[in-house]
């Protein structure tokens, strides 16, 4: 996937699945984000964007082993981005309703 659909695909996800707040808990919690970067993420005005660059980044430092997007539009909208990290892994998904 390239990097604008990966950017699309976590900015459909925090847009209709409301997971900005669940995904930073787990950025912060893995030590993936620095609790005194949560402000500049909150004057973001592309969150998707900050958060590509941040799990970019996280892999170059090894904090992150896996960021993989999952995207599906036809017969029904599903987005499943599974994030993975030295301790733990997490599964952000949206399922859209007929």
């Amino acid at each position: 996937m390239s990097k604008q659909k990966e950017v699309e695909c976590i900015d459909r996800l925090l847009t209709m699945g409301l997971m900005v707040d669940e995904m930073m808990d787990f950025f912060l919690e893995e030590k993936v984000m620095d609790p005194a970067n949560m402000a500049a993420f909150r004057l973001a005005r592309d969150k998707a964007l900050y958060i590509y660059d941040l799990v970019k980044k996280a892999k170059l430092n090894d904090k992150v082993s896996l960021f993989d997007y999952e995207w599906v539009i036809l017969p029904v909208e599903r987005i499943k981005i599974t994030a993975v990290t030295e301790r733990n892994s997490k599964e952000f998904i949206y399922n859209a309703q007929k």
